[in-house]
């Protein structure tokens, strides 16, 4: 297969060797943090992807939405305008051209599409150079079919930018407009009558309007732009946008060039806010537009000549303004003709659901329905009714129903058009309201008796939406769940029924399916816990996804999708699990090709990856024990996954969505888990690394996204036989990987080591950390490939043996005994890492050996405790720490070790183990926190000491911490206590000034009688540390540095009101002194006089 390039798109080479590749560093380095587990999903994210066609690796994407780059933007002084783009031109397929033209692109605005003009955009550069080298070009750029030009940006522009910047980060308000919005919308107000006040002067002097230039041009669209955004973040804008007279001002600059901008612009504005249900009702900004504003876009807009685009933009906007309203005559003829010739011609599923929304609003006021209804409209609109797309179909039988509602002559049309029960095809896809008034309107037109069951449910559902929360968990009995599988099992049986008489299941029995998944699905969003625990102890979900397995693609609706993706909302828990096994992957896979809607493909694929994690999931015999294997596993679905197709689907699911990153970033995550470790055919590996090349290539604001498919890479590489690997060596350089890696970043100012989720992920220095491993994770691969293969051979090994111990553990096996020859296993690998000369490939190389390790050694002792297994292993970490340099120490432990130790601390608090593995506990942590005092001089951090403090120290609050907080507190200060007398002056000089101990701890000990915290443990340990302090500094007292420390260290806790002038600490001795309280206070006393 010819190799293609990703910046001329022509075959040959590849991207670091193309003459268009000015840069070697022409993308961003990624900030945010990284996972390497399985995780839920965040539907947030729209990122682009790369597709296969033809043996060719085609770009054809766009970026993520404008509204999310200017956040990482970190200055608009490198920036250019650049003009004459073609209508048609993604922003992906822009951003990438100029990369590899000009250098390093942050990232850029593009105006939207407006018909057939061409379009601007502000290009980010990264450098100074880039802006340089992009702004001497005088001549034109040929790019695609059409010349490009770029020019600098004004100040004036590089302004707006910031106002751009600021307006994105405002917070939504529907109530007041801030003082900040109000005069960003004054400035741009000032700034579009400046705009007219010099068109006019010049037009007098010179007799007639001149030309815009492409600065002028671009700031009025981006003051559009603005407005926008303002609006849609906060509606009562709307009034201050009026009082400036900003409508009328850029109406003013209506020209040739312009037109079509403003009036997208104002369309925009006056949409900004307002949906389903709101735009049923008048809308609010009539009565500030309908004195001048309306008749002006009328008169000016459309009216025969004009673009089609003004047109349609000008007709959709008076839609908006005067739906629900009683219109003139012949105004009301002009916007629905406009709007009839739209809908006829649009492509795009968006606009066309837009349109057939207004018609819907209108049809609320009688007077507009017989022009709604002339010219045949009805009968064009039927073939929408049983469109396979379901947002299309849903809004159209919506239109029908008002339409039947409001109009008797309509109404019989409309029967004709659906059938009976065609109406029933609505149900669940905008609520119990709509739902209802399909069924009353159904109920007039036919009278089966399968229609008291729909009703029976109906009122199911609105007497559970009106109850509160205890009669709501109350209403869910066994009588409940026993009529609802009933009914559901003669609804399967119907289906069941049109399969073999190979015919699409009844509107009818539609109605009774989708009106049970909305109750489930209401059920599972109010009760979640309660409501997956007793649904999946009945036959409805597999008796549901029996139904759909059958259920022609046409027929899927989201609502049906919504009730898998809630019960399997973890992809590591048993109920995914089961739902797999009753053909939920097969159903699945029906819904995440077109015509589904997309966020109905979003869905599929996120209940798609919860269930290929559940896959990843060993039960024992019991079914009490879930055990998460590597990732690196072959999958346990694959067979079933080739037998159904269900590659195959998410194949054609990348080809279909290929203008939806964020589709196909899901779907490349599930192919790439599923196939991993397998041969797989040589296109659909390369629609696999082509997919996730792609999406890489642009979420340089996605560093988590980024740094997930960074590990897709690596597994892939690592599975994958010689000619797989040189395949991915092509696509992501080696000289590529290194323009990402920031080595000023290998050592962190804070704890790498124990990270308990105190928000360091939200860390930049954090995030950018991890995506140093994550590159290097990957290059060891490329480098040290032999060595690596010698660690994964070593990981593979003893994660299949353990998790064959785990399904026929017995305790008394002496195999469990042979943990101990186990650890030296690490040992191997150890000295395997070791071995690589290049400290960077180590790096790389230990990030694989933490994740392959950690659930092995570490899980398996949390899941079985047994005294002498977790005392051997203990040991064996202790012995390998003591043996290995402080390189290796630092990227050997992880978060994972600091919890297990916690946890083991946990188990002896619960006397499930004895107090001498408590010790072993305690000091191999006091170990790792004192070697850290001698590893930060090497790596300028100290692992573990500051997140044991921050632990210590967290805030207690009577009645609300877990149990479980504080003994993690308790057993965070009984570290410090053994470190406190051990370490040397460097370490105390840092507990004492630069985590300042002392205050943090201090408030766990300062509670007289019933006030405040009343843990005796943590008040005594508490004490303890300070005395332990004081008495490890009083031992070299004669020294300076130390006799000053000490008297730092008694001002300090005397600062906190510890102690009282009558000696008395603030304890009441009578309730705490048979509980060693009283003795810890006195201790400190003395050393405080003394």
């Amino acid at each position: 297969m010819a190799k293609a390039c990703f910046i001329c798109l022509e075959p040959g080479h590849i991207a670091c060797d193309c003459p268009k590749n000015t840069s070697n560093k022409n993308y961003v380095l990624l900030k945010e943090f990284r996972t390497t587990k399985l995780i839920k999903i965040d539907k947030k994210q729209d990122e682009g992807q790369e597709v296969v066609d033809n043996g060719k690796l085609i770009i054809s994407n766009q970026l993520p939405e404008e509204g999310n780059f200017e956040e990482e933007v970190k200055t608009t002084d490198y920036c250019t305008i650049c003009s004459g783009i073609p209508s048609t031109t993604e922003k992906l397929d822009l951003h990438i051209f100029l990369n590899g033209q000009f250098g390093e692109i942050c990232d850029l605005w593009i105006e939207k599409r407006n018909g057939n003009e061409p379009r601007q955009a502000l290009i980010y550069f990264a450098k100074p150079e880039g802006v340089q080298k992009a702004v001497s070009i005088k001549q034109k750029i040929k790019f695609q079919t059409s010349q490009i030009t770029l020019e600098s940006c004004s100040e004036k522009l590089k302004e707006l930018t910031q106002i751009r910047r600021t307006a994105l980060k405002s917070e939504e308000s529907q109530d007041e407009v801030s003082s900040q919005q109000r005069n960003t919308i004054q400035d741009l107000g000032a700034l579009l009558k400046l705009l007219n006040q010099v068109r006019s002067t010049v037009a007098k002097r010179e007799g007639g309007y001149p030309s815009i230039s492409p600065n002028h041009l671009i700031q009025i669209k981006f003051a559009c732009d603005i407005l926008y955004l303002i609006v849609s973040r906060n509606h009562a804008a709307i009034e201050v946008i009026e009082e400036a007279q900003i409508t009328k001002d850029l109406i003013q600059l209506f020209g040739s060039l312009v037109k079509s901008d403003i009036m997208s612009s104002i369309r925009s504005i006056v949409d900004a806010k307002g949906y389903r249900d709101d735009r049923r009702e008048a809308n609010p900004l009539y009565e500030q537009m309908k004195k001048d504003d309306i008749n002006i876009i009328r008169d000016q807009c459309l009216i025969i000549g004009q673009p089609d685009q003004v047109q349609n933009d000008a007709s959709v906007a008076l839609g908006i303004l005067m739906r629900a309203r009683n219109i003139e005559f012949n105004f009301r003829k002009r916007i629905i003709k406009q709007l009839k010739k739209l809908i006829k011609n649009e492509k795009d599923i968006e606009e066309f659901v837009s349109i057939i929304d207004i018609f819907s609003g209108w049809a609320c006021k009688k007077s507009n329905i017989p022009d709604i209804a002339s010219d045949g409209f009805i009968q064009f609109m039927t073939q929408f009714a049983k469109s396979p797309e379901e947002n299309i179909q849903a809004y159209t039988l919506e239109l029908f129903l008002i339409l039947a509602e409001n109009n008797f002559q309509v109404e019989q049309e409309i029967r004709q058009a659906v059938d009976d029960y065609g109406l029933l095809d609505i149900t669940g896809t905008f609520g119990l309201e709509v739902d209802y008034r399909a069924f009353v309107q159904t109920q007039k037109w036919g009278n089966h008796k399968l229609l008291n069951t729909i009703i029976k449910i109906i009122k199911l559902r609105d007497d559970y939406e009106q109850s509160d929360p205890y009669k709501q968990v109350q209403m869910m009995d066994n009588q409940m769940f026993s009529d609802l599988q009933s009914i559901i099992k003669e609804a399967n049986d119907q289906v069941s029924k049109s399969v073999s008489q190979k015919s699409p299941v009844s509107s009818l029995t539609m109605g009774i399916i989708n009106n049970i998944c909305a109750f489930v699905v209401s059920a599972l969003n109010n009760n979640q816990e309660i409501m997956v625990n007793r649904i999946t102890k009945t036959k409805i979900p597999q008796i549901l996804i029996s139904s759909m397995k059958n259920i022609p693609s046409s027929q899927i609706k989201g609502i049906q999708i919504l009730v898998i993706y809630h019960i399997a909302a973890d992809g590591f828990d048993l109920t995914s699990k089961e739902l797999y096994k009753y053909g939920a992957a097969q159903v699945l896979s029906k819904s995440v090709t077109k015509p589904m809607a997309e966020m109905v493909v979003i869905n599929s694929l996120v209940c798609l990856q919860n269930l290929v994690g559940s896959g990843l999931q060993v039960v024992n015999s019991e079914s009490t024990f879930k055990y998460q294997m590597s990732l690196r596993t072959l999958h346990p679905y694959y067979d079933d996954f080739q037998q159904f197709d269900i590659l195959g689907a998410l194949e054609q699911c990348i080809n279909d969505f290929r203008s939806s990153a964020k589709i196909c970033s899901y779907a490349s995550r599930v192919l790439a888990i599923v196939c991993k470790g397998r041969v797989i055919p040589s296109q659909r590996l390369r629609t696999i690394i082509a997919s996730l090349k792609k999406i890489y290539n642009i979420q340089s604001r996605s560093s988590k996204e980024l740094q997930e498919i960074l590990l897709y890479f690596e597994e892939l590489f690592q599975d994958g036989k010689a000619k797989m690997r040189q395949t991915i060596k092509e696509i992501l350089p080696e000289n590529y990987l290194w323009s990402l890696v920031d080595k000023k970043l290998y050592s962190l100012q804070f704890n790498k080591v124990v990270d308990f989720g105190d928000g360091f992920q939200h860390n930049p220095a954090f995030s950018s950390f991890l995506l140093n491993e994550s590159v290097l994770q990957l290059l060891v691969w490329y480098k040290e490939d032999q060595r690596m293969d010698q660690i994964c051979t070593i990981i593979n090994q003893l994660e299949f043996s353990g998790i064959e111990e785990l399904k026929g553990k017995n305790a008394k096996d002496d195999k469990w005994k042979k943990m101990k020859n186990q650890w030296d296993q690490l040992r191997k690998i150890l000295q395997l890492v070791s071995e690589m000369k290049d400290q960077d490939m180590s790096v790389g190389a230990m990030v694989l050996v933490r994740t392959g390790i950690s659930q092995y050694f570490f899980g398996i002792t949390e899941e079985w405790v047994e005294e002498e297994i977790i005392s051997i292993s203990l040991s064996a970490l202790n012995k390998i720490s003591s043996e290995i340099d402080d390189f290796l120490l630092y990227n050997l432990i992880s978060s994972q070790i600091c919890k297990w130790i916690a946890f083991i601390i946990d188990e002896c608090k619960h006397r499930r183990l004895s107090s001498v593995v408590k010790e072993q506990a305690v000091q191999y942590a006091a170990y790792l926190a004192i070697r850290g005092e001698q590893m930060s001089q090497l790596m300028e951090v100290n692992h573990a000491i500051e997140s044991i403090v921050k632990l210590a120290s967290k805030d207690i609050i009577p009645g609300l911490n877990k149990i479980d907080q504080q003994y993690m507190i308790f057993y965070s200060s009984e570290v410090i206590q053994y470190i406190s007398m051990n370490v040397g002056p460097v370490l105390i000089n840092k507990l004492i000034h630069q985590l300042n101990i002392i205050k943090l701890i201090s408030k766990h000990v300062c509670s007289p009688g019933g006030g405040g915290i009343d843990n005796d443990d943590i008040i005594g340990s508490s004490l303890r540390n300070f005395t332990n302090i004081l008495k490890n500094l009083e031992k070299k007292k004669s020294q300076p540095r130390e006799k000053q420390l000490l008297d730092d260290a008694k001002e300090k806790i005397e600062e906190q009101g510890l102690v009282q002038e009558d000696d008395a600490m603030l304890f009441y001795y009578d309730k705490r002194q048979s509980i060693g309280v009283f003795s810890c206070a006195r201790d400190l006393q003395y050393k405080l006089q003394y």
